[in-house]
Order: C-alpha cells, then structure tokens, then sequence
C-alpha cells in the first residue's frame, strides 16, 4: 500500500474516532470508498489519471 493509501486509512480511523460510533455510517462509506478505490487500481493496473497501453 503506497503512502497516499496509508494516509486515507489514517484520516478513516481519526473520523472514527472523533465522531465515535454516533457517525459510523460516514466512516464505513469512506472505507468502502477507498476499498472500491484500491479494487479498482488493481483490475486496471493503472492508478487514479493514469494509462495503460491495454
């Protein structure tokens, strides 16, 4: 996981705690987000605003 990815997960987690558990909806829908994101970037083999020759 590159650093840009590491620092989601790290804003994710401080929502979490911040807001606890009265917000847990936004905090799984970021998760989500971010998991459909990184799903993504590996079945295209191209991250966000990049081309592949495929």
């Amino acid at each position: 996981m590159d650093r840009r990815k590491d620092t989601a997960v790290e804003a994710i987690l401080e929502q979490l705690i911040e807001t606890g558990p009265t917000d847990i909806a936004s905090v799984f829908a970021r998760a989500f987000e971010l998991a459909m994101q990184i799903e993504r970037e590996r079945f295209l083999r191209a991250g966000r605003y990049e081309r592949t020759p495929y």
